[in-house]
């Protein structure tokens, strides 16, 4: 069996684990939402389908 001193070291562990892994997630979709965002105000105002709502910039 484990010491009594390891299981605070396994639970720091753990949660360590689960906020990185909750930041890489939170950034991926950061990304993906200012990318999406950047694709629709380009296609708002750059012309193409929605040249007409240029004035929506």
């Amino acid at each position: 069996m484990y010491a009594p001193g390891v299981y605070p070291l396994l639970v720091v562990m753990v949660v360590v684990d689960v906020v990185l892994v909750l930041l890489l997630v939170l950034m991926v979709v950061v990304m993906v939402v200012v990318r999406t965002v950047v694709v629709v105000v380009v296609v708002i105002c750059g012309g193409g389908a929605g040249g007409g709502m240029w004035w929506l910039c």
